[in-house]
């Protein structure tokens, strides 16, 4: 990681020399690090109790409501690697940038899949990798599942001068799945319960904090809130509230070069979402991180 970081400072000394990027388009590589706080349990009796199971309550009223509390979930983490498409502006007083990575990559794959007429391995699609700890947690060699994780689409702004402020919204996904040889012979019962549905979609809504430096480097903080919006499972219910909660996310994006050149970003994002219940559920808050690093180059779109 110190190393890792040398890399990225040196990096960003030599980038900054002739950096002017105002309008850009952004296409590149990159690498994410995520990890789950709860990402799953598989409670299987050949290995876990009957406590590792959630808890049943019968309400006054006659319906039922199923507390997942009381369960141990697993933590658990995946890496991945992306393409990345952005376009954006930079000037003195003016940041606009939109990620549309997942948008693109997607595109992509689709229409790979319907020329070839098959389907690509789910860990080819954007954000999606093997779960790096499943085996352990299961006890099982040969237990398989996957992670996604995805910024599906965004809008960021800052206005002002070298210190600029602005709104930032977008919608992203996060989901555990694909769980594959995670039962055992010797099991007489067996489930895998996950925090939220396969694919839950949540929106971000907040506000950005820029600090532009000679149009060559740009500093963000970023404090959203975020809530779910699934329409599926414990959230096709309108009369339900969304899971809400809160998502911190900073970064730091360099420019290298006249008019077009390299692009380097650095960023992290902390979802923390707390106890959620409706009539239906009880869960357990949760938090998610991922580090990620971007590079490519940018090019100005007029």
């Amino acid at each position: 990681m110190k190393n890792l970081l040398y890399t990225i400072l040196l990096a960003c000394s030599a980038f900054t020399a002739y950096a002017q990027p105002e309008s850009y388009v952004v296409i590149g590589y990159g690498a994410e690090f995520n990890s789950f706080s709860k990402a799953y349990k598989n409670w299987n009796s050949a290995f876990n109790s009957q406590n590792a199971q959630p808890v049943t309550i019968m309400n006054s009223d006659g319906t039922t409501q199923t507390d997942y509390t009381p369960v141990e979930f697993d933590k658990d983490k995946f890496n991945t690697t992306n393409w990345v498409f952005k376009m954006g502006v930079l000037t003195e007083g003016f940041y606009f940038e939109s990620d549309m990575s997942m948008l693109m990559q997607e595109l992509f794959a689709v229409g790979y899949e319907w020329v070839a007429d098959k389907d690509l391995k789910p860990t080819l699609h954007y954000g999606t990798a093997k779960l790096r700890k499943i085996d352990e947690n299961t006890g099982i060699d040969s237990a398989y599942g996957l992670g996604s994780a995805g910024n599906l689409w965004n809008l960021d702004f800052g206005f002002g001068g070298n210190f600029m402020v602005g709104p930032y919204t977008g919608f992203s996904a996060l989901s555990t799945h694909a769980f594959d040889n995670v039962g055992s012979i010797y099991a007489t019962n067996q489930e895998t319960y996950r925090l939220f549905d396969d694919g839950m979609v949540f929106g971000s809504l907040g506000i950005g904090f820029h600090m532009n430096i000679e149009n060559q480097a740009l500093v963000s903080l970023r404090v959203n809130r975020i809530r779910t919006r699934s329409k599926k499972g414990f959230f096709s219910n309108d009369e339900y509230e969304p899971w809400r909660g809160i998502e911190i996310y900073p970064s730091l994006k360099v420019w290298g070069g006249d008019e077009a050149g390299i692009y380097l970003e650095v960023f992290g994002k902390y979802y923390i979402f707390p106890e959620y219940e409706n009539p239906e559920v009880i869960m357990p808050g949760f938090n998610f991180s991922t580090v990620g690093v971007s590079l490519g180059f940018y090019i100005p779109y007029y």
